[in-house]
């Protein structure tokens, strides 16, 4: 069974199209697509692990630090929200700019989350 499903707002019957707008605290629109993911949650790292896994996330985050320290802070933000933006409305794409076909994306959407070890 999938531990993601995508509905259209509007092809949802109107007690659950509600009941997701009451966990959302707003209306669905009928335009809009929801997206339910099931998953059991991976433990956190500890220990050795958590550490390696700290020190590499400072070492990424101070390569991004370096190549932007001549750029003006007002224009990173800017960036950031154009990036942002970008993504959620164009989260269907991948990562070539392409839509994905829709079997693709159901495919990549039953696959569920994953962490960055590579572990559910």
């Amino acid at each position: 069974m999938p531990g993601n499903v995508l509905h259209k707002a509007s092809d949802l019957p109107p007690k659950l199209r509600q009941a997701v707008g009451r966990l959302l605290g707003r209306a669905l629109e009928p335009e809009e697509h929801v997206s339910v993911t099931a998953y059991r949650p991976h433990k956190a790292p500890t220990g050795k692990a958590q550490v390696e896994l700290a020190g590499r996330l400072k070492e990424r985050i101070d390569k991004a630090a370096e190549r932007l320290k001549d750029v003006p802070a007002a224009e990173v933000d800017e960036l950031i929200d154009e990036a942002v933006d970008h993504v959620r409305h164009h989260r269907r794409e991948g990562r070539s700019g392409h839509r994905r076909s829709g079997a693709r994306q159901r495919q990549i959407e039953r696959a569920g989350p994953r962490s960055l070890d590579g572990h559910h």
